[in-house]
């Protein structure tokens, strides 16, 4: 083989290798913009510090509605709601569920997820920010909000829910007693 061929060869291997890297890094990159339902049993707890007006939009489902659940480890309603919300994370995984907390010191949310071995998504979120931008009436906690797609409410209440509660809620189904 003459070496004018060889080079021939070799330069058409470079191009045909720069082709298939470029071709598979675009179906890489289109891969990683596309959103995933991370299964309960699957995934580890993780908590968002870096809280602002915007953030939410980040998590907010871009396919379905989104549950999101404000929260405290100080509150005892929202103790006694914290059995349910894990049940109803555990048995709806499709669903995407954000937890918001209204606790005073990260560490104290970090330490109560690791010491109840909680495997939420949770956004701690002191300064109420998230509350405000979805309700800036409402404070109590524990309290559901149902948000579409564009981060609109379409069903919330404030207080204490069962599991089925939670799931009434979200499927628009839930009546006040």
């Amino acid at each position: 083989m003459s070496k004018k061929l060889k080079l021939i060869l070799i330069i058409s291997l470079i191009i045909i290798f720069a082709i298939i890297g470029i071709f598979i890094s675009k179906i890489y990159i289109n891969y990683l913009k596309t959103p995933r339902y991370i299964k309960y049993s699957s995934r580890d707890s993780y908590i968002i510090n870096n809280v602002d007006e915007n953030l939410l939009k980040n998590y907010i489902s871009k396919k379905q509605n989104t549950l999101v659940i404000f929260w405290a480890s100080w509150c005892p309603a929202c103790l006694n709601e914290a059995e349910a919300i894990t049940n109803f994370i555990t048995n709806n995984p499709d669903i995407q569920t954000i937890i918001v907390s209204h606790d005073k010191e990260y560490e104290d949310l970090e330490n109560y997820l690791k010491d109840n071995n909680l495997k939420w998504q949770v956004i701690f979120d002191k300064e109420k920010t998230i509350r405000k931008s979805i309700d800036s009436e409402s404070t109590a906690i524990p309290a559901c909000f149902v948000l579409n797609t564009n981060q609109e409410v379409l069903n919330s209440h404030e207080g204490l829910l069962t599991e089925n509660e939670i799931l009434d809620l979200y499927n628009m189904n839930f009546e006040e007693k």
